[in-house]
């Protein structure tokens, strides 16, 4: 199946006002150790950029349900906070996230993914990694379906709503792709839309500490190609952007 959505020649390294309230690289992995002992193994090799563990609300949920529980396996228990990004952890999943919903920029996540890589590596509980993730969350003070390279069409005519959720999966090997679009979503006291784009790999296509890195910028550099390729031409130059010289 051909790719669904153009990749423009050159995408911006940069927009203004930057939309991204979330970004996360996910580790999916095995662990050679129990759950018990992975946080202070993680800790002992990051504590000098990030504080020490904090239970998320999952963790109140019994151990018995959770461990019952595909879903609740996947999910981070703890967090570790830094001052740019937070680190998650779970019996299967380590996240870098980025912190107080303020997007560094990408050199600055490249480098910390860098130095988290090799923290995990030294930490020595992941045996084998199931798959990597990006995601990126984008929100904009507005309808956002106008400004897509998107139409909807109900017996070929166009429909369009004030209540309207799209979401759709691709694939561009050895990725997986998919992006979420809806415009009654609120963040914080402002009314809007988001622009959800995730990109992951599974297991036969990585090495997590050969290539993992690799991919994450392969995978990164794919969702914004996916973001930038759905933004009509004339909506993207108010948006102020830059490209590398």
């Amino acid at each position: 199946m051909t790719f669904p959505i153009p990749i423009p020649e050159s995408v911006p390294i940069k927009i203004s006002p930057c939309p991204i309230v979330d970004a996360m690289l996910e580790i999916h992995f095995l662990a050679s150790e129990n759950w018990a002992t992975l946080p202070g193994l993680l800790f002992s090799n990051i504590r000098e950029r990030y504080q020490e563990p904090k239970n998320l609300r999952l963790m109140q949920i019994p151990e018995d349900i959770r461990n019952n529980n595909y879903e609740f396996i996947q999910l981070p228990l703890i967090g570790f906070k830094g001052t740019k990004f937070i680190v998650l952890l779970g019996p299967r999943v380590v996240t870098l996230k980025i912190a107080n919903n303020t997007y560094p920029g990408w050199k600055a996540v490249e480098e910390e993914i860098i130095w988290l890589l090799d923290r995990l590596e030294k930490s020595g509980f992941i045996k084998e990694g199931q798959y990597l993730r990006v995601t990126y969350i984008n929100f904009f003070e507005m309808n956002i379906f106008p400004h897509l390279c998107l139409d909807l069409n109900i017996h070929k005519k166009p429909y369009t709503s004030n209540s309207l959720s799209i979401g759709t999966h691709f694939e561009k090997s050895p990725f997986f792709a998919s992006f979420n679009a809806c415009n009654t979503i609120n963040y914080g006291t402002q009314h809007g839309s988001s622009l959800d784009v995730k990109v992951w790999v599974n297991a036969l296509d990585f090495d997590l500490f050969k290539n993992g890195l690799l991919r994450f910028k392969e995978g990164c550099q794919l969702e914004k190609e996916i973001f930038f390729g759905l933004l009509k031409p004339e909506f993207l130059k108010t948006l102020n952007p830059e490209y590398a010289s």
